[in-house]
This record gives structure tokens, C-alpha cells and sequence, in this order.
């Protein structure tokens, strides 16, 4: 198994991925208390991807930090210091982009961030997901539907092997 890299986010990217966490979440991850976990999450799978694709996606979440200073109602502000109504608007114009770059970049950062927060436990206990209670009832239902079979399984697989007694007589 190969290990992580050696990789931490910076307090600025931190800052876009906890700011845009709201945006694409909506304010449910922020009533829970977990955008500090999501982000944390975010940074575990960036760890996990090959160096040059985590340099790209690091490049365009810098770029979507910054460019929010061009627009002239964000007064020269940076994404993360906007408001949570100007922060939406500028995001919603990355994700309907005709620069393809922008509008898969906005689309590859909702997943980043989307996939972390539904994994969170406080999600999964808010959707009632358990999935060890599931496990343990269909595990039962097949035993239980599979039983024969298993049983055949079984005893084939601890038989002696009919082969190599064949083998054996031969050589001796």
C-alpha cells in the first residue's frame, strides 16, 4: 500500500475551502459544526491524489481566491473575506463559466467538498445512515438464502484433492 504524501493545505487555502464550504453545502455544514472537519477531509484526499493533479487543483483554488478581487463589488476583497450572499454570486459564475477550466474547477471543489461532508459522521447520523446495521441484517438474510450452497462450498474446498492422490500412486 502506498503512503500519503507529505502534504498540508495552506492557511489560505484553508480559508477558500472553509468559506466555500456554505456556498455549496448550504448553511446545514456550518449549524453542525463541521467545516473544520470537511476541510480537514478535503486535505486528506488532496494528500491522496498524484502530485500533479493536487498542484492544479491547489493553482485553481488559488485562482478562485484571488479572483474575486476583479470583480468591483467585492472592493478588491478576496473570496474567503466576502460575504456569504457575494461569495454565492461568485461562485455561481465559475460554475455556469464558458472557460471550461473555470467551470470544471468549480465543479471539481463542490465534489471535494461534498463528498467530505457526507462522510462526516455528524452527516450520516442526521441521515440516519448505519451502515453496520445493514451489514449485519443482510449478512443474515444470505446465510440464511445461501446456506446450502456454502455448506457445498465448504466441503469442496476442505476434500482432499483427488489430483494429487493420483500423483502420489503414480510416482510411487
Amino acid at each position: 500500500m502506498s503512503e500519503l504524501a507529505d502534504f498540508r493545505l495552506s492557511p489560505r487555502a484553508r480559508a477558500t475551502l472553509a468559506a466555500l464550504a456554505p456556498v455549496v453545502l448550504t448553511d446545514e455544514v456550518e449549524s453542525l459544526d463541521v467545516v473544520e472537519d470537511v476541510v480537514d477531509s478535503v486535505e486528506l484526499f488532496l494528500r491522496s491524489i498524484p502530485t500533479p493533479v493536487r498542484a492544479g487543483v491547489l493553482v485553481g483554488l488559488h485562482t478562485f481566491e484571488h479572483s474575486a478581487r476583479a470583480l468591483p463589488r467585492s472592493l478588491g476583497r478576496e473570496f474567503s473575506s466576502l460575504p456569504l450572499e457575494q461569495r454565492e454570486r461568485h461562485f455561481e459564475l465559475w460554475w455556469h463559466s464558458r472557460v471550461g477550466a473555470l467551470k470544471q474547477l468549480a465543479r471539481g471543489l463542490k465534489m471535494f467538498l461534498t463528498m467530505a461532508y457526507y462522510e462526516h459522521p455528524a452527516k450520516l447520523a442526521l441521515l440516519g445512515y448505519d451502515p453496520q446495521q445493514w451489514i449485519t441484517k443482510v449478512s443474515a438474510e444470505r446465510l440464511e438464502r445461501f446456506a446450502e450452497e456454502i455448506r457445498a462450498t465448504e466441503e469442496a474446498v476442505l476434500a482432499p484433492a483427488p489430483l494429487r492422490e493420483e500423483l502420489r500412486r503414480e510416482q510411487a
